[in-house]
């Protein structure tokens, strides 16, 4: 299942994406935005993509004066966090 949401938080909006996957090991959540980092997939030996979507991601939402953040545990599942100003008002 994916959950997507969205919400003002301190004057910042806040859209999270949730999973309910395999999750992401503990030892490799501090590397996830690395570039070229990919996490082995249970189940799969096959590698797919280069390992840049996350690093440029994170590097385009920095530009533009936000951030990207993953929590995650294994066997539950993940959840991204984009945080941006709010300029609504």
């Amino acid at each position: 299942r994916i959950t997507v949401s969205l919400r003002k938080v301190d004057g910042r909006v806040e859209l999270a994406v949730a999973d309910t996957g395999t999750g992401i090991p503990p030892e490799d959540l501090p590397h996830i935005f690395d570039e070229f980092r990919q996490v082995a997939r249970k189940g799969s030996s096959a590698e797919e993509g280069t390992g840049l979507g996350l690093a440029i991601a994170r590097k385009s939402v920095e530009l533009l004066g936000g951030t990207l953040s993953v929590e995650s545990e294994a066997g539950k599942g993940t959840t991204f966090t984009l945080r941006l100003a709010d300029y609504s008002s």
